[in-house]
């Protein structure tokens, strides 16, 4: 499920659910199962618009989510996530109407799908990444102490060029044959 709710997300949920639903009984009811407050939906069924006409789907579902924005970010959270199941497990978009636009709706839904989607990628990919294991100083120092008691074995030159390249693998310069003149 979404993890992060963009203003995209948000407009899809309720667009989506402002037309799945030809009556308002129908969008109300599923307000109550994804948990928003009996008193809040009874509080927005109850509201007027400016010229006192009740509020259309889509306004009533704006009048929700400026009402959710000021409770727990945890429960808006729940909600969203309850609308957007909502849409996205919905497997049949019939109208009930001639006016009925439910192809709005199942527009969201395909959006939503398809915002879903790449967000389960992205996070997939977030865990994949792997960090690279920085060696510690200790592991360096192990390392570098084993390489030089291992030249110690070895015939004169091999240990002088195993030597010499030790010292440039670990930040000195390497010995080119020559003195320099000053």
């Amino acid at each position: 499920m979404f993890d992060v709710f963009t203003d995209e997300v948000e407009l899809l949920i309720k667009d989506g659910l402002a037309n799945l639903y030809w009556y308002k009984g129908d969008l109300h009811k599923t307000w109550l199962s994804s948990k928003v407050a009996p008193r809040l939906v009874a509080e927005i069924k109850n509201l007027r618009s400016p010229e006192g006409s009740p509020l259309t789907k889509r306004e009533q579902m704006d009048a929700l989510y400026e009402r959710i924005r000021t409770t727990d970010y945890n429960r808006r959270l729940e909600i969203s996530r309850n609308f957007a199941r909502v849409l996205l497990e919905r497997e049949s978009f019939v109208a009930q109407d001639r006016g009925h636009q439910i192809q709005k709706a199942q527009l969201a839904a395909l959006r939503l799908r398809e915002l879903q989607g790449k967000q389960s990628k992205e996070q997939e990919a977030k865990q994949a990444r792997v960090v690279p294991r920085v060696e510690t100083y200790d592991e360096k120092r192990q390392k570098l102490q084993e390489r030089f008691l291992d030249s110690h074995n070895l015939s004169p030159r091999q240990k002088g060029y195993a030597l010499e390249k030790l010292f440039a693998d670990h930040g000195g310069k390497r010995y080119s044959g020559r003195a320099s003149v000053q």
